[in-house]
């Protein structure tokens, strides 16, 4: 190996330093005079791309695998997009890492993929380090080592981050480097649950998600780097120099069928349909918003969905069901089927009207007790009546 390369070596039970941020090693049999991050390498590579292509608009950095638990962290600590505010638009894309750094101290709760608190008595003796990086924000190696938790937190929520998994990649993870106890506290069985419960607590932790955000579930796909990038997962990438604009025409057919009326607190059944008419594709979320008439600000996400929409595509779901609130403004609403970049970016949208009724209380404010006549004619001759009749 010449002097002039740079590596790194690999980090017991957690992996290659790579992935982290570690500093290069300078180590016997290959000695070296210098060290450097490779997320400085990253800064460097990305800085002179832009420099030699001054037109660049946005950069999309992709990893996956062992490259996206890299993205992962780097998107967390990068400081490179602050040189280039309102120049250039940064965007970071994981694919199906094994494990994650968490932006927060709290970890699931048992064996749940959506309850969190800060680790206590046998988790926390079995894993006293568990927040340090490269799982937590704590203990920060030296490219990044002043930034602070609450630091993190606040840029992070600016960036445009995308995690993709896809369905089937649900294989059980082995291996030392799969499953110290700082990896396992984020779950401990497949890459699916992991990437699942790491971003409920984002969703924990910021209360709710920025638009910028976004998780993509890939359908039927395993963990092959040839199947994402062969399949729907590059229009994940290559969506983002493509997006919707507010104002932008599009050729959809869209079709919505629900009941008349719904009573809070109850589910509303729904039937949709929406067919590409045009050559293009994009990819675009899809949503049913139950919006109050007249001056409430009152409205409700009912379901939402995002597709990878091309020339073929056509969209026919019979069954979707959700409920309404039991606070929903009640009296007239329109229930709206769109299409586009949620929320903002509206490109299709159908209409149709749905009446909230409220849920009935009587005086005490408790839901309504049926009232039945007594046919005194039909009871038995021996039957009495007491004080608790």
């Amino acid at each position: 190996m010449t002097d002039s390369l740079f590596y790194w070596g690999n980090i017991p039970q957690v992996g290659p330093e790579w992935n982290y941020g570690s500093e290069s090693s300078d180590d016997t049999p290959y000695d070296r005079l210098f060290t450097r991050s490779n997320f400085e390498v990253m800064d460097s590579l990305t800085t002179l791309a832009i420099e030699q292509c001054p037109n660049v608009e946005t950069v999309v950095t992709v990893g996956m695998s062992a490259g996206a638990r890299m993205i992962q962290r780097y998107v967390l600590v990068s400081q490179l997009d602050q040189d280039y505010v309102g120049e250039v638009r940064f965007v970071y894309i994981a694919i199906s890492p094994a494990h994650y750094a968490y932006i927060g101290p709290e970890r699931r709760v048992g064996e749940s993929w959506d309850e969190f608190e800060i680790p206590s008595g046998d988790d926390l003796a079995d894993c006293p380090t568990y927040n340090f990086w490269p799982f937590g924000s704590e203990e920060m190696y030296s490219y990044f080592e002043d930034l602070q938790p609450d630091s993190i937190r606040a840029q992070f929520y600016r960036r445009t981050f995308t995690l993709v998994i896809g369905t089937a990649d649900t294989t059980l993870l082995e291996g030392s480097n799969q499953h110290s106890c700082h990896a396992d506290l984020g779950g401990e069985h497949d890459r699916m649950e992991r990437g699942t419960i790491w971003w409920n607590h984002l969703d924990y932790t910021y209360d709710p998600l920025p638009a910028n955000f976004e998780f993509h579930h890939a359908e039927g796909l395993g963990h092959s780097g040839n199947i994402y990038f062969r399949e729907r997962v590059r229009y994940f990438i290559f969506d983002h120099f493509s997006r919707f604009t507010a104002g932008e025409e599009v050729d959809y057919s869209l079709n919505l069928e629900a009941p008349a009326t719904v009573l809070a607190g109850e589910n509303l059944d729904v039937s949709l349909s929406l067919t590409n008419n045009m050559d293009e594709t994009r990819t675009a979320d899809v949503w049913l918003e139950l919006i109050a008439a007249g001056p409430s600000p009152d409205s409700h996400l009912g379901w939402m969905e995002n597709y990878l929409i091309d020339p073929d595509f056509q969209l026919d779901l019979d069954e979707i069901s959700f409920e309404v609130p039991e606070d929903f403004s009640p009296g007239d609403a329109e229930l709206h089927l769109r299409a586009g970049k949620y929320p903002d970016v509206v490109v299709a949208d159908m209409t149709v009207p749905v009446v909230v009724e409220p849920v009935s209380v009587d005086s005490n404010n408790d839901p309504a007790i049926p009232q039945y006549d007594l046919d005194c004619r039909h009871l038995p001759e021996s039957f009495q009546f007491n004080d608790d009749a």
